[in-house]
């Protein structure tokens, strides 16, 4: 009986080159999200609370640069996907037709 060969360890589809890529720039679209909101929403010189559901001016920021991390890692995950399919479908070698 064959036995199976050993796993691949190596990561030839580059996949965790894709995954590292999407969370660096998720990382940093959300640190600029962040950035971008703590510095246009000015400080709450007095809080006014209308309701107890209401969001204060830090969940907000938070909520802000969390959302954009998480759309942007999705994007560029989506993207490179794309991508490497559509390189793995031009190098694959045509099926032979009998006419």
């Amino acid at each position: 009986m064959a036995e199976l060969p050993p796993p691949d360890l190596m990561d030839s589809a580059g996949r965790l080159r894709r995954l590292v890529l999407a969370l660096l720039l998720g990382a940093s679209a959300g640190a600029l999200a962040y950035f971008l909101a703590n510095t246009l929403i000015a400080p709450e010189q007095h809080k006014y609370i209308v309701t107890s559901r209401q969001m204060s001016r830090d969940t907000f920021v938070i909520y802000v640069g969390l959302i954009a991390a998480v759309v942007s890692f999705t994007v560029a995950v989506m993207v490179q996907n794309r991508l490497a399919k559509t390189k793995w479908k031009s190098e694959r070698v045509p099926r032979a037709k009998i006419h």
